[in-house]
């Protein structure tokens, strides 16, 4: 077994090559951009804005790529009460059927959410 004496440590050996910044910087790979073609004035590149939420969500679980978690779901739909709701309610009231819009789903808004992360994906408001 090795005791030290002594207590000092020995400074740690390294044997790395001393480089300045600038060819510090020169090692480092740079982005590129990729190449394009303009010759052909016809063709068009428009980038699509894919946010993972489809522009109309409807009253039934719908298969969307969760901007959260990021992982591909079915998302599971929550019927809330919403502004259509109470219009409706409100309507109903002087033929005495006022409470029928909250125990029908069709008359509700439909939240979505993920069933990872619980997170909000989507709503569609009835109004």
């Amino acid at each position: 077994m090795y005791y030290q004496t002594n207590n000092q440590i020995p400074p740690p050996q390294t044997n790395y090559p001393s480089l300045n910044q600038h060819e510090f910087q020169s090692q480092i790979p740079q982005p590129s951009a990729p190449a394009t073609d303009f010759s052909n004035p016809s063709l068009h590149y428009q980038p699509q804005m894919n946010t993972g939420l489809p522009f109309n969500l409807g009253d039934s679980p719908i298969q969307v790529t969760c901007p959260n978690c990021r992982a591909n779901v079915v998302t599971y739909v929550i019927p809330q009460s919403g502004l259509f709701t109470w219009l409706l309610a409100g309507a109903l009231c002087f033929f005495g059927f006022c409470l029928i819009p909250f125990f029908v789903d069709a008359c509700k808004d439909v939240e979505h959410f993920c069933p990872n992360c619980k997170l909000t994906v989507g709503k569609k408001k009835k109004l």
